[in-house]
């Protein structure tokens, strides 16, 4: 059984490549119980784009141009 951490380290994971079978599995089965889990598995997404954003302005206000 997973922890939240490797847990939350799978669900950061399944947006940069396909998970394992088995890694698939692990996750699903700790997010049937963990609600902290599935609410960041919900969030990570907008996480994800938040963090882009972020550095795509940060980028333009060191005198670079988009």
């Amino acid at each position: 059984m997973l922890n939240c951490h490797e847990a939350s380290f799978l669900i950061s994971q399944e947006h940069e490549r396909r998970l394992s079978l088995s890694e698939r599995m692990k996750l699903r089965l700790h997010l049937g119980i963990c609600r902290a889990c599935r609410n960041f598995a919900r969030d990570a997404p907008l996480l994800g784009r938040a963090a882009r954003a972020l550095a795509d302005d940060d980028g333009r206000q060191d005198g670079k141009k988009a």
